[in-house]
């Protein structure tokens, strides 16, 4: 399949393993040369050394996209390392998995923070380089709980999501334009 990949350069949070990891397998097969970060490094270097083997164009960026700078950080490792940025795959995410009412403040902040607003803050810091490469494209991974609720412990994920897929309509109207 070609699916025009070719010579793009693409950012993929949660790229250590599972979804994030396939996903950046996935477009590095397809050409794109990848930036991929995740919190855990050594699981992080482990998938780009597999991808490496594979021949794809990779670097890894042990980041923590909870940090309010994270999204500048690995904008600014794409443009270091290949001059342009023109995919950004927002895979990272977690869940506290509790009955709503043993939920806490902070495990709603703590999700909400890694669920959302990191996708959020990657997404502000990549658009200004997608726009110089002349386009680009922004994807979040969600989950059908974000869509339709269910699942005992998982109204923090659940709303999280939701948020995440009410965002990248909210994105996709102001941005289309661009």
């Amino acid at each position: 399949m070609d699916l025009g990949l070719q010579g793009k350069v693409a950012l993929v949070t949660g790229a250590s393993r599972g979804i994030g990891k396939a996903i950046a397998l996935a477009l590095g097969r397809e050409g794109a040369s990848l930036v991929i970060c995740a919190r855990g490094e050594e699981q992080l270097r482990e998938a780009e050394a597999q991808l490496r083997s594979e021949g794809i164009t990779v670097i890894a960026v042990p980041q923590d996209l909870t940090s309010n700078d994270a999204g500048m950080v690995l904008t600014s490792a794409a443009i270091s390392e290949f001059g342009k940025l023109d995919i950004l795959v927002g895979s990272a995410g977690g869940n506290r998995r509790k009955p709503f009412e043993e939920t806490s403040d902070d495990d709603w902040a703590s999700i909400m923070e890694l669920n959302v607003l990191s996708h959020l803050r990657c997404a502000r810091a990549t658009i200004p380089a997608m726009r110089r490469a002349g386009g680009g494209a922004i994807l979040f991974i969600s989950s059908i709980f974000g869509r339709e609720g269910g699942g005992k412990g998982l109204s923090i994920y659940n709303t999280t999501k939701s948020a995440l897929i009410s965002a990248a309509k909210i994105m996709a109207m102001e941005l289309a334009a661009d």
